[in-house]
């Protein structure tokens, strides 16, 4: 029997804060090498480029600012997290986004890649709490285990404010993290991408 296929899911980053010019937003090039290094490997995927999809559905130029705040305070983000607060807007994006992945679909696992975004930190920080809020709602339709990947994009958030986040929520829908995704360059050219994703769908 062939193995279930891999959900794979660019975690939204840039598109939780602003609506960027069509031709702006585009695939994620770390997230697509390494969904493709996983597809080499021999598994079957279903990849979705939520940063992308969140960007086209978005009516307005800047978020509101209490929706940032939300995603980048844990003791708010908590809140929300365990429905002492409501904001209509995440439960909305949540609702579109979730809407795109076939719902009676079997799944091996869901992967997450989180694509650092250079040195805003904020950005960084909001897409891991969105990303807990996906994995949630993501385990309640399919029984498959959640890995994310995205060593960069963690190491600049910092322990402290995963740990905070984490603490605040209780047991985390994210089931495993897989290290270490490394890049080999040639000039500005990504020329081959090395992922620890099929090692641990493996194991």
């Amino acid at each position: 029997m062939p193995l279930k296929p891999v959900l794979f899911i660019t975690v939204p980053n840039v598109s939780l804060f602003m609506r960027k010019a069509k031709d702006a937003t585009g695939l994620s090039l770390g997230a697509s090498f390494v969904a493709g290094a996983v597809n080499r490997a021999g598994f079957s995927i279903d990849y979705f480029d939520f940063n992308m999809a969140l960007n086209r559905m978005l009516e307005w130029d800047l978020t509101p600012g209490h929706v940032v705040d939300c995603l980048s305070d844990p003791e708010k983000f908590a809140a929300f997290y365990h429905g002492l607060e409501s904001n209509v807007i995440l439960d909305k994006w949540l609702s579109d986004l979730l809407g795109l992945v076939p719902p009676d679909r079997e799944y091996l696992a869901i992967c997450f890649s989180w694509d650092r975004r250079d040195s805003v930190n904020i950005v960084n920080k909001a897409g891991f709490s969105f990303a807990l809020l996906l994995a949630r709602e993501l385990k309640k339709r399919h029984r498959a285990p959640v890995i994310a990947g995205g060593q960069k994009a963690l190491e600049a958030i910092g322990g402290y404010f995963v740990d905070t986040v984490l603490k605040a929520v209780g047991k985390s829908p994210i089931d495993r993290i897989a290290w270490h995704p490394v890049y080999f360059s040639l000039g500005n050219t990504c020329s081959f991408c090395a992922t620890a994703f099929p090692a641990t769908l493996r194991s």
